[in-house]
């Protein structure tokens, strides 16, 4: 189920830079912020790589396991 967050104080040059950011990537600054969010949730090569000898998986990075 989706929830709603609230990010209190930003400062306006980092507002504006998201916005550029957006509109570059032809997005509103709410799918903007969306986008970030799903890439920095998504899980790091290192965790990756850790977690992977535990559920007998391996990572492969251009073309060579890892």
């Amino acid at each position: 189920m989706p929830l709603n967050l609230s990010i209190k104080n930003v400062l306006e040059p980092v507002v504006v830079r998201l916005r550029e950011r957006a509109k570059h990537n032809h997005r509103f600054l709410q799918g903007e912020l969306l986008a970030i969010l799903e890439g920095a949730a998504e899980p790091s090569l290192v965790s990756q790589r850790q977690l992977a000898p535990r559920i007998g998986a391996s990572v492969e990075v251009d073309g060579h396991l890892g």
